[in-house]
């Protein structure tokens, strides 16, 4: 057949041989034509299919401030629940003292955000039930604590390095873990204070207290432009803290930072003022006339502390004209004068001389 084949194409003519040559040429052109579109489709797929990336649950969803503290109550996407606290940047997962025993917190700790209500219960579900095996976990602690406080007094054996003889040691175990005795301490100490600063209130006139509040609100630097909330962190651990009761101090607290806010802003405008007035004490000793210029006044003594207390330019220029301005005035009047005392000293020199 082959044979066969390549005497038959032997007995093409030339311009039969030419066209099987350019027809078997584009045959092949196509299928590589085709079989690029192909792979060029084939990539576009791939870069037109999103990448999805994971969800990271853990990160923050909601966060509930407490009033009264600096911590904040926050709920990750995973259904976990942690304390931040803003002013000094601490994340805890346990909750802090200052927010034990409180109904707010409970409430913001046990009620989830939206977002997780409307994501569904399992998370949520699994949470809880996390919560009662831990409650569980704790109830039976406690049991077997009491069991071991009625054996305080037990002995220990200790095996010695010669394994021959083995020594007793009596022992007393501590029954409050690390929490609970903080929890305690903190409990105790804030009740011995309490009661010290009510024998303290009884004694002290209201007035000495609130002297004595306001006092510790300056040396504390409170803000006169914030709140309550924003610098309870600042004064709390203050003893001059517990010197009023807690309606009284807030109220002392908000007529502190009007009054604050008033001085504030006569000291800006009494400091201001005062610039102002080296500003045109320093043109005086300049000795300035009526044809000087700005720009040979701010190359002259650009350098001086009076003329860099004024920051702002336009202000500089500002206070220069109005100053030109009474220099121009005080020099027309003193023209004027002196044309007068001329016209009246020839005046009297012809009366004389007649």
């Amino acid at each position: 057949a082959a044979a066969a084949a390549a005497a038959a194409t032997a007995n093409l003519k030339p311009l039969e041989q030419t066209k099987a040559a350019q027809a078997a040429a584009l045959e092949k052109e196509s299928k590589k034509a085709a079989e690029e579109k192909r792979k060029k489709e084939e990539e576009q797929k791939k870069a037109a299919t999103p990448t999805t990336k994971p969800v990271d649950k853990s990160r923050p969803i909601s966060s509930t401030p407490i009033a009264g503290t600096p911590w904040c109550v926050v709920w990750t996407g995973d259904a976990r629940v942690f304390f931040y606290n803003p002013s000094t940047r601490t994340s805890v997962w346990e909750r802090p003292d200052d927010l034990l025993d409180r109904a707010d917190v409970d409430k913001a700790v046990n009620n989830p955000p939206e977002q997780l209500k409307a994501a569904g219960n399992v998370v949520i579900e699994k949470q809880v039930e996390k919560g009662e095996i831990e409650k569980k976990k704790e109830v039976e602690v406690a049991e077997e604590e009491e069991e071991e406080e009625q054996d305080d007094d037990e002995v220990i054996k200790i095996r010695t390095e010669s394994e021959s003889s083995v020594e007793e040691v009596p022992t007393k175990k501590s029954r409050l873990s690390a929490k609970q005795t903080r929890k305690a301490d903190a409990n105790e100490a804030a009740v011995e204070a309490e009661v010290r600063a009510a024998k303290e209130r009884a004694v002290v006139p209201l007035e000495t207290r609130v002297k004595q509040f306001k006092e510790m609100l300056r040396e504390k630097d409170v803000s006169a432009f914030s709140t309550w909330e924003k610098e309870l962190h600042k004064i709390v651990f203050d003893p001059r803290y517990l010197l009023l009761t807690s309606k009284e101090r807030k109220q002392v607290f908000e007529k502190y930072v009007k009054d604050r806010a008033e001085e504030e802003r006569k000291e800006k405008r009494n400091k201001m003022r005062q610039k102002r007035e080296d500003f045109r004490k320093l043109m005086e000793d300049a000795k300035l006339h009526g044809k000087s210029s700005f720009s040979d006044f701010c190359q002259r003594y650009g350098k001086d502390d009076r003329y860099k207390a004024i920051e702002k330019v336009r202000e500089r220029e500002s206070l220069f004209n109005e100053y030109i301005v009474d220099v121009r005035r005080r020099e027309k009047e003193e023209k004027i004068l002196k044309k007068e005392q001329v016209c009246a000293y020839g005046v009297t020199y012809i009366y004389i001389y007649l």
